[in-house]
């Protein structure tokens, strides 16, 4: 990793909520005194939810604030997260190189959506202002909308064919999340909005209920698991959940992916996202946000005292059990429940995709 966890710092004096252009004048910041000085700096831009929100907007500190450093070779395939004056910073590493070709931007459902709308941090050769230009440009012509949902299409694909393949509740519960984080990501950019991680499920219920098809979320939720969920029984795996993550965070020490987001300062981010959603009344939404939470299970595989590894083994078995992932039949019928999803949401998003100008 090209940099080292920044210093904790003191928050005395910040509140749990800052303008969003004040969070941009500490990345600014972070970038002059700190990701400037790289070996390979090419420069750095917004990335994410705080790129589609006003100067003036609240932006609340549980939440992490993605940037992306680009260097001129070796980029690194996993992120970073960094603790900076009270922001959970998450570094997205890209090559130069990825910077060059507009057209491939345009098509990417990721990086079009961040790309047309980012703020440049730092641009020392010009390349990624004139590449934001021409993406913020095109980015609305129906051509580019249309290819940013066959990507989405082709990711749903590879994970139907995924579910079909997994036998284990661990494979079962990836695949299951890059199957709905691909939906709601095709319904998102059939209509320019922004693909999410945290509020996949809350963000595809908004849109379907949209289209008047409250029937679909619910299928949706059924696909996670978590339909039958009452608040009380969401609540509880939050708090079991977070008791194996704050045990990771002690014991971390073996890199696995996603590894890097075992850290105590990302707690708020976890926990208060979660209760956002359970708040809004969105509890069953946000057990795909605390599932992604397993990370910490694998870290405890690895990495906890041999007297632990039982009790934290059958706590990740009974999550499992709880979102129907051990049993063969109701798999079966998982698998059923994402087809009909495809089957029915394709047609939708290409409906969508028309109302855009040519």
């Amino acid at each position: 990793m090209p940099i080292q966890e920044t210093q904790k710092a003191n928050l005395a004096g910040h509140d749990s909520v800052l303008l969003v252009r004040e969070v941009v004048d500490i990345l600014r910041e972070w970038v002059d005194l700190h990701a400037r000085f790289l070996p390979d700096f090419a420069g750095a831009y917004l990335w994410g939810g705080v790129t589609a929100l006003p100067a003036d907007a609240p932006f609340h500190l549980y939440r992490d604030v993605d940037v992306v450093v680009v260097l001129t070779k070796g980029a690194p395939d996993d992120e970073s997260e960094v603790f900076y004056r009270g922001l959970i910073l998450e570094i997205i590493w890209k090559n130069f190189e990825d910077h060059s070709n507009a057209e491939a931007v345009l098509a990417d459902p990721s990086d079009g959506p961040n790309v047309a709308t980012t703020q440049i941090l730092a641009d020392p050769t010009g390349r990624l202002t004139a590449l934001h230009h021409k993406v913020a440009a095109d980015y609305r012509r129906r051509r580019w909308v249309q290819a940013r949902c066959e990507a989405e299409k082709t990711s749903a694909e590879k994970s139907l064919a995924a579910m079909r393949q997994a036998t284990t509740a661990e494979d079962r519960m990836n695949s299951v999340r890059e199957f709905l984080s691909a939906i709601s990501g095709l319904l998102a950019v059939a209509q320019l909005k922004r693909p999410t991680t945290r509020r996949t499920l809350a963000l595809l219920g908004e849109m379907l209920d949209a289209q008047e098809r409250p029937d679909l979320t619910e299928a949706a939720l059924t696909l996670m698991g978590s339909a039958h969920m009452s608040r009380t029984e969401v609540q509880a795996l939050l708090d079991q959940v977070m008791s194996a993550f704050d045990r990771a965070t002690e014991v971390n020490q073996t890199p696995i992916p996603y590894g890097f987001a075992i850290r105590d300062h990302i707690r708020p981010y976890y926990v208060d996202g979660a209760m956002e959603m359970i708040d809004e009344g969105h509890h069953r939404e946000a057990v795909y946000w605390i599932s992604c939470l397993d990370t910490a299970y694998l870290v405890l595989q690895n990495d906890a005292p041999d007297g632990e590894k039982s009790a934290f083994a059958s706590q990740y078995e009974a999550m499992h059990t709880a979102l129907g992932l051990i049993s063969a039949e109701k798999w079966a019928g998982r698998l059923d429940t994402a087809a009909r999803l495809a089957t029915e949401i394709y047609p939708i998003a290409d409906a969508l995709v028309v109302l855009h100008p040519e």
